[in-house]
């Protein structure tokens, strides 16, 4: 079933059994209407007053603070650069579809996974992370998953974002933000009391006869792909921002610290001009000292009567330290709120040791490990079973297959090469089989005795 919410459009219903006729299935919100916190119409961030009043009223209505978090990216081309960093390396994670531990050995459930696998490869699945990545920044995130058939008969999703300026928090739950304001949706809201998975009745009267202006509807966490993050779990439930919202006031500070700097060099970058004309010069001749006085900060050149007299005055106050010192705090600070560390992302003009680069890398590490860890639930809980389900039915045992992110870089194969060795050295007996499998983007088993090399054998004197 679909309806219409003013610009909205929910969509709904339950797909079809294997053994039943199937048809394309769409469910979830999409078509979000848009939204814009009124001093960013004309703005790019708001002014520390605006920003204060949006944050004063963001537990009934978290808006206006969730849309200035929005453009705080277009407003830092370091934090821009660091949510950049953080995507990208997750996003160049590997992944894969496996079966539950206990059917690993049940060949039906390996060829299942592999085609989960391929139908993911083959869709828009890394939207799905790239939101993923967005909840850990800005707290949450709505992705509407489609359901259609594939050429082969089988279920695929095709993944839809929604804007996560819609939702805000209560109970912590995440909810979908209606205002009253909005005539069209109220309407529409009366005539279907199942929206967003919605079957009690009172919520529509309650709703109807409430004297707030903007309230949180519950939505249908059946039907939608949810990621709600809370790095304050437990001191405050409802906590709307994720890791951006520490650093609202210090990149609109950064915001308007480059724009004073900038105006500072406009005034002092460049020495002043000054003309000087003889007191009974007429009217013609100081006109033409003017103009030459303009024309020197393009030109470089201007013609001038020989009575007359142009000065370049340097500023003896231009020293910009101020600005300059205080845009890499900041930049330092949203390094260490999103990144944990800052030798990765910052030039230190006095050098660094290795040690110290090296304890950075690992806490970079540990936000992509964290990532994973959020991912992991969400996917396998929210795709991977639905996809399973839709195409297969439940498994026998009850155990779904599971989703598996993992990093594999160069740092990581070393590491792993060192391992083995020292078991080796140490007379630890291992699997070869397992050997070949973690490495086999390097090396792969040799096919026969004349085909390898090592293993206690020279290599040259096998050429």
């Amino acid at each position: 079933m679909n309806i219409k919410i003013g610009k909205y459009e929910a969509k709904f219903g339950k797909v079809t059994p294997p053994n039943v006729e199937k048809k394309t299935e769409n469910r979830g919100v999409t078509q979000v209407k848009e939204y814009t916190f009124a001093p960013l119409r004309t703005a790019l961030l708001p002014s520390p007053a605006e920003l204060r009043t949006a944050l004063n009223y963001v537990e009934s209505d978290p808006r206006p603070m969730l849309d200035i978090l929005r453009k705080l990216p277009q407003a830092s081309n370091h934090l821009l650069g660091l949510m950049g960093k953080r995507q990208d390396a997750f996003l160049s994670l590997d992944y894969a579809i496996k079966p539950h531990r206990l059917n690993a050995e049940n060949k039906d459930e390996l060829r299942r996974c592999d085609e989960i696998t391929d139908r993911l490869v083959n869709s828009n699945f890394d939207d799905v992370l790239k939101q993923i990545i967005n909840s850990v920044m800005f707290g949450h995130s709505v992705t509407n998953p489609i359901w259609e058939l594939n050429n082969h008969n089988q279920y695929k999703a095709n993944f839809e974002v929604i804007d996560f300026i819609h939702f805000g928090k209560k109970n912590g739950l995440l909810k979908l933000i209606a205002d009253k304001d909005d005539k069209e949706f109220m309407v529409t809201f009366a005539k279907d009391l199942r929206l967003f998975g919605s079957t009690e009745k009172n919520q529509a009267s309650a709703l109807m006869n409430n004297k707030e202006r903007v309230l949180l509807l519950d939505i249908n966490y059946d039907s939608l792909i949810v990621s709600s993050t809370n790095p304050f779990l437990g001191l405050q439930q409802n906590y709307i921002g994720g890791w951006m919202r520490p650093l609202l006031y210090l990149t609109l500070l950064l915001h308007y610290n480059i724009l004073d700097w900038a105006h500072f060099n406009e005034m002092f970058g460049q020495p002043l001009r000054v003309g000087k004309y003889d007191t009974f010069a007429p009217d013609k001749a100081v006109e033409v000292l003017r103009n030459a006085v303009k024309n020197l900060g393009a030109d470089a050149s201007a013609i001038i009567d020989k009575t007359t007299e142009i000065e370049f005055i340097e500023s003896k106050e231009k020293n910009s330290d101020g600005y300059l010192k205080f845009a890499e705090y900041v930049e330092a600070k949203q390094s260490v709120n999103l990144r944990g560390e800052t030798l990765t992302t910052e030039v230190n003009s006095n050098g660094g040791n290795r040690a110290l680069g090296e304890v950075h890398r690992l806490v970079g590490a540990d936000k992509l490990l964290h990532d994973i860890k959020v991912a992991k639930p969400i996917v396998t809980n929210q795709i991977v079973k639905r996809d399973y389900s839709f195409n297969y039915g439940n498994p026998a045992n009850g155990f779904y297959p599971e989703f598996h992110i993992y990093p594999k870089n160069q740092e990581d194969y070393q590491l792993g090469v060192d391992i083995v060795q020292g078991l080796a050295s140490a007379g630890l007996p291992m699997s070869k089989a397992k050997i070949y499998e973690k490495f086999k983007e390097f090396i792969s088993a040799p096919e026969s005795d004349e085909d390898s090399f090592g293993g206690g054998k020279n290599p040259f004197e096998l050429m």
